[in-house]
């Protein structure tokens, strides 16, 4: 739940040559949760992730954009 060590991310990418490994950390779970994803939007977003990039691993941070609040006056 707290996210992966970087040799756990290193041997789901050396697995992900054979087969597709997608890793979900506590922040990706929280957010189907509390209803800001929705499970299949983010495996999606992270199966592309892996497909382009061959890295099973996309943080959930990375995947949303925060949105910039701009001031009212």
């Amino acid at each position: 739940m707290s996210g992966f060590t970087d040799g756990a991310i290193k041997n789901a990418h050396e697995i992900g040559k054979r087969h597709t490994i997608i890793l979900m950390d506590g922040d990706d779970v929280q957010s189907i949760f509390r209803g800001h994803s929705r499970l299949e939007l983010l495996l999606q977003k992270k199966i592309d992730f892996f497909q382009n990039k061959g890295n099973p691993y996309l943080k959930y941070i990375n995947i949303v954009q925060p949105v910039k609040q701009i001031g009212c006056n």
